[in-house]
């Protein structure tokens, strides 16, 4: 029972730090993006056959420039599936009216933080 538990307890706070970050991009939220993204996060997208890299520095900066605030209204609806928690290791899926990411998490004493994310707009 324990077990059962400690990985729903586990999954829950991955489901959160993902929520977090894409609730926190169409909010503007930069504290509570912050919160979410691994100081040395690299977040990729393939365009036109090259791959884009942000920092987490930069999606800090562009969620409280409100980078994603436009768009808000057509975020909805999103769902959020954790694929695989292996110790201090996770995926998890974000999908929204707008994007998919396929995040990866790792957990650090300040808990759960994505560390590289993928994505591509829907």
């Amino acid at each position: 029972m324990a077990n059962d538990e400690q990985r729903n307890g586990e999954e829950a706070a991955v489901t959160q730090t993902a929520r977090n970050y894409i609730e926190s991009w169409f909010a503007g939220d930069a504290v509570r993006m912050s919160l979410a993204l691994h100081p040395e996060l690299a977040k990729r997208s393939l365009d036109g056959g090259a791959l884009l890299t942000l920092t987490a520095q930069q999606m800090i900066e562009y969620t409280a420039a409100g980078g994603g605030t436009a768009d808000a209204a057509k975020a909805e609806p999103i769902e959020i599936t954790v694929n695989q928690i292996d110790g201090d290791l996770a995926t998890a899926t974000v999908l929204s009216g707008l994007f998919t990411d396929y995040l990866q998490l790792v957990r650090t004493d300040s808990g759960w933080q994505i560390a590289n994310a993928l994505w591509k707009n829907v």
